[in-house]
């Protein structure tokens, strides 16, 4: 980062960051969440333990402006996925808005490359594939995931 407090910052998510993506959550909640949404969070896809296994393995970005966390995807590796070799598993997405959730997409669209992964995937039904969607990168569909190749394949 260049010094200035308003610049945006793409980063590696680390346990350190758990309490960031938990109040970034919150925040998309609202402030007086319902008791419903309180409930959906004890299952949602950044619940505690989700974020434990996530944020170990290096593979999680987030993006931060003026130091608050801004959009964020949890990732991990699949060896022999599917067919492939090498895939990243995308399981989760959150932005508060659709630039921010292009900006972490393209990161790890890049970083996929950059280690010779074959695609990114994720499920379909998500909400937040839309942001896939939307990607300049082809997008398939296939049995309920959608798949950003990465590499040369058929």
């Amino acid at each position: 980062m260049d010094g200035n407090k308003n610049a945006e910052e793409l980063f590696i998510l680390t346990p350190e960051d758990k309490d960031r993506i938990t109040e970034f959550e919150r925040r998309r909640m609202g402030e007086n969440p319902s008791l419903e949404a309180q409930m959906l969070s004890w299952d949602a896809r950044w619940r505690p333990e989700a974020l434990d296994h996530y944020l170990s393995l290096g593979w999680s970005f987030g993006v931060k402006k003026e130091g608050r966390l801004v959009s964020y995807l949890l990732a991990q590796p699949f060896i022999f996925f599917r067919g492939l070799t090498q895939t990243l598993w995308v399981e989760w997405l959150a932005a508060d808005s659709d630039e921010n959730a292009q900006k972490v997409i393209e990161v790890i669209y890049r970083w996929a490359r950059d280690k010779h992964f074959q695609s990114i995937t994720l499920e379909e039904s998500q909400d937040f594939a839309r942001y896939f969607k939307a990607a300049p990168w082809a997008v398939e569909s296939a049995q309920g995931f959608l798949v950003l190749k990465t590499s040369k394949m058929k």
